[in-house]
């Protein structure tokens, strides 16, 4: 893809709204990376794709993966600052 955000998002299984779990990280830090590393575990042993915020904001297309690809009671796991990790929240309608 054409940047990371995309291409997270274009190796994320998408056949239908079925995926029942969801990893996100931070993928616009620097050491964002290191954070993928425990995910990639984690998402293989949940078959959870991972996707990327960046910082404190969901990229379009992290948001439009999360709100068309998810079921309605998919986990999510969130590996990012809390501020990121309540805005999936608050997208998915999470929070409470």
């Amino acid at each position: 893809g054409p940047t990371r955000f995309h291409t997270a998002v274009a190796v994320a299984p998408r056949a239908s709204a079925t995926a029942t779990a969801v990893v996100v990280i931070d993928g616009g830090s620097a050491f964002g990376w290191t954070a993928g590393f425990s995910a990639a575990r984690l998402s293989g042993e949940m078959e959870a794709p991972i996707v990327l915020l960046d910082g404190d904001t969901i990229p379009d297309i992290t948001s439009d993966f999360l709100t068309d690809a998810l079921t309605d009671d998919a986990e999510v796991i969130c590996s990012a600052s809390l501020t990121a990790c309540d805005a999936v929240a608050d997208l998915l309608g999470l929070a409470g």
